[in-house]
């Protein structure tokens, strides 16, 4: 299963656990609840990484 979860994070690093446990529901390998994905990428140490969205200032200075 370790394998399995490394691969999908690999590919896709912006994906969470629940992306990655829906990941595993649909594709061919072995099916992994959401529960165990998270305790599985704890062990493993990897986290999503998602990008901070740029939010423009809203105050204008003269």
């Amino acid at each position: 299963m370790k394998p399995n979860i490394l691969d999908v994070w690999r590919t896709f690093k912006f994906y969470g656990y629940r992306r990655i446990a829906a990941y595993s529901q649909q594709t061919d390998g072995p099916k992994v609840s959401e529960y165990m994905t998270l305790k599985l990428m704890r062990e493993l140490g990897i986290k999503s990484r998602m990008q901070k969205c740029y939010r423009k200032p809203k105050t204008q200075s003269d």
